[in-house]
């Protein structure tokens, strides 16, 4: 386990989190290996990458990363290495759609927002977790009630995506 800072700037991918070079080789964790981000309770899985402008001993995360973690810019945070080096793929994940965020014109959530944002692109999820995806120029938040088997995990061209009718209030 290493602990970063979290740099002022973010950036676009909420499956990401962006390291220094020096970092990724002194911590010997590889661009495109999974690890878990740690701030006391909260936990969520990222894929590292590397970040060209980024200062050393520091990291960048999306804001919604951010959100899910509760941290500001400038709090340390704890990045692990994912046990083995894998993720494991989840067979089903459930998403809810955050009331607050809907557009009551989009009636096919799932195929507006959620195939096209899972379509072949593996990206980690972690139950509990808040994912935004723009779609129609408008931000639909959805939070991740499960994920099988385990509580993290990849959504594959196998994962069976399903998004609850009922809006929920966070």
């Amino acid at each position: 386990m290493v602990q970063f800072e979290v740099a002022s700037g973010c950036h676009d991918d909420q499956s990401s989190v962006l390291l220094s070079q020096s970092d990724l080789v002194d911590t010997s964790i590889f661009k495109g290996d999974p690890v878990h981000l740690i701030n006391g309770l909260n936990r969520t899985v990222c894929i590292c990458l590397e970040g060209i402008k980024l200062e050393t001993g520091k990291v960048s995360l999306n804001e919604v990363t951010l959100l899910n973690l509760g941290l500001n810019p400038g709090d340390k945070i704890t990045l692990e290495l994912v046990e083995q080096g894998r993720i494991p793929h989840a067979t089903q994940v459930t998403l809810a759609p955050i009331l607050d965020t809907l557009d009551p014109s989009v009636r096919d959530l799932k195929k507006i927002c959620l195939d096209p944002f899972f379509n072949d692109t593996y990206r980690p999820v972690t139950q509990g977790n808040i994912i935004r995806i723009t779609a129609l120029l408008h931000n639909f938040d959805f939070k991740i009630m499960t994920v099988e088997p385990g509580s993290f995990g990849v959504v594959a061209p196998s994962t069976k995506v399903t998004c609850s009718r009922t809006p929920i209030t966070i």
